[in-house]
């Protein structure tokens, strides 16, 4: 039983550093790519700009659908 849970916790942790490795090489590509690292949006954040665009289409809306933005 203890050589199961001793084998799992070693397969769980080489998991976890190649989740880790794979997201270095994904965030260093990019920071070689475009110079600088960002970070994502949080839900607020991205509730916030929904909210935006939603008002945007309101206040441009002329009975047609031009100039309306795509809302998700």
């Amino acid at each position: 039983m203890v050589t199961v849970l001793l084998f799992a916790g070693v397969l769980l942790g080489a998991l976890g550093a190649v989740f880790c490795y794979r997201l270095g090489l994904v965030e260093g590509s990019r920071l070689a790519r475009e110079g600088r690292l960002e970070r994502s949006p949080s839900p607020e954040e991205k509730e916030k700009g929904r909210l935006g665009r939603i008002l945007r289409n309101i206040d441009r809306y002329d009975g047609t659908g031009r100039r309306q933005e795509r809302v998700e």
